[in-house]
């Protein structure tokens, strides 16, 4: 959305299956992109460096790696298996991959950028360049452009449209990637932001405006913690049993459980806690 609201020519696309390799990357050779990025947690790395390599052997650009695995492993860039990945972006990266397009499309040295992590290749080793500050605000960030995305097939195919609101965990569960992300910034306290309920209930609106959904189509709202402010959680709810009144679904945590938020959570239409 960010690149998209500045101008860039963008496509966007899922993999589910080894099957899709090859079409995806005859896809991505007709859209003709000087930049191709993709995002990974540990277990899906070895994936994106196969399609990664099979695009490099038939076409010329930029590859560029992000998400949970390269933020908290930048090492795996300079792997043997990832030498058809020219890049990797940590942490919070909108503002930061929007400047890496700019100076590519400009053929500009993009080595400076904030966020990214590269060989360098003079010495064959690892460069990791300081992360631009978290997002305070994110409310600066422009609404996910599902519409470029195939949303109505994960809708038709789920019954589920999805969501995310907030960002930031305060617990350190150490099985989470949230965890040490947070911590990547400073105290885990101080990663926790919260978009305001009108930003988060104009979303569900436009969402729901846009896509064909049936009455019991789920809405999920998968933030970590969906339920960790009460005073935010309560203002939502009211704002979304008026407004809105279709089924969801939520996370929350053991600690916060309690008859009255589960009671609020079912009056206001929620089916599922997870």
């Amino acid at each position: 959305a960010v690149l998209v609201e500045n101008g860039v020519n963008v496509k966007a696309g899922y993999v589910t299956t080894e099957e899709q390799f090859d079409e995806i990357v005859e896809d991505i050779i007709s859209f003709e992109p000087i930049i191709v990025g993709f995002t990974t947690v540990e277990t899906q790395f070895k994936y994106v460096q196969e399609i990664a390599a099979r695009l490099k052997e038939k076409y010329a650009c930029m590859t560029v790696v992000g998400g949970t695995h390269i933020s908290l492993w930048p090492q795996a860039v300079v792997e043997p298996n990832a030498v058809s990945l020219d890049c990797g972006m940590r942490g919070e990266s909108e503002y930061a991959f929007l400047e890496l397009v700019r100076k590519v499309q400009k053929g500009e040295d993009h080595y400076g950028v904030n966020n990214l992590v590269f060989t360098d290749p003079k010495t064959g080793e690892l460069v990791t360049n300081p992360m631009n500050p978290q997002v305070e605000k994110l409310e600066v960030i422009p609404h996910p452009k599902t519409d470029i995305f195939e949303f109505q097939d994960i809708i038709n195919t789920f019954n589920t449209a999805y969501f995310h609101f907030n960002r930031g965990c305060p617990y350190p569960c150490t099985y989470c990637s949230a965890r040490e992300l947070g911590l990547q910034y400073g105290p885990l306290k101080e990663s926790i932001r919260r978009r305001s309920v009108n930003n988060v209930i104009e979303e569900i609106k436009l969402t729901v405006e846009m896509y064909d959904m049936s009455p019991n189509t789920l809405l999920f709202f998968t933030d970590d913690l969906f339920t960790l402010s009460k005073k935010w959680l309560y203002d939502f709810l009211a704002r979304y049993e008026k407004e809105i009144a279709r089924p969801f679904w939520c996370c929350s945590r053991s600690n916060l459980a309690s008859p009255e938020l589960f009671d609020r959570l079912k009056s206001a239409g929620c089916r599922t806690v997870m």
